[in-house]
């Protein structure tokens, strides 16, 4: 008995892990489908500075979040104990349940999985972000200098639709 509640409990983590992965890393016949919702964002992150185009929430707080799901899945079965140590009202020999499952092989595969799936897509949406540098004049123009210049240069104002329109 006592067996079968350490395996139902490793089961129950290896499954929800492996749900997250193939969620992460498609099933090997369809590509995943979006699991979190990104921003791209101009940040400003101090005055003076060139405003920087980033991801909200980052890259790094996404592969935090994802990796601590197995660490959070682990330890809310620390709860239970194995039911010698319950009903004999002993210490048992063996290590917890939850320390069995957190050295499961196949829950170490699977969670390296997950990491490379994270991995994976950072690196697709790094470079998705580098499709925004064609448009970085827009932001990197001191637009007070500009408009500064321009009252100082009075322009027709057929020039001035020209330029905008650039």
């Amino acid at each position: 008995m006592n067996r079968m509640m350490e395996d139902a409990l490793r089961l129950n983590v290896k499954w929800s892990l492996m749900e997250l992965s193939r969620a992460i890393n498609g099933d090997g016949k369809t590509s995943p489908n979006p699991l979190f919702r990104v921003k791209v964002i101009l940040q400003d992150n101090s005055p003076g500075q060139t405003p920087q185009v980033a991801f909200s929430p980052s890259l790094l707080q996404l592969a935090s979040m994802v990796n601590d799901i197995s660490s959070h899945l682990i330890s809310s079965i620390t709860v239970f104990r194995h039911l010698p140590e319950i009903l004999v009202r002993r210490k048992f020999a063996r290590d917890p349940i939850s320390v069995l499952v957190e050295r499961d092989e196949d829950i170490k595969k699977i969670q390296t999985q997950i990491s490379n799936g994270m991995q994976n897509n950072a690196a697709l949406l790094q470079a998705y972000l580098k499709t925004w540098d064609v448009y970085r004049e827009i932001w990197e123009v001191n637009k007070d200098a500009f408009i500064n210049r321009y009252r100082h240069l009075n322009p027709l104002v057929s020039s001035f639709d020209a330029d905008t329109a650039r």
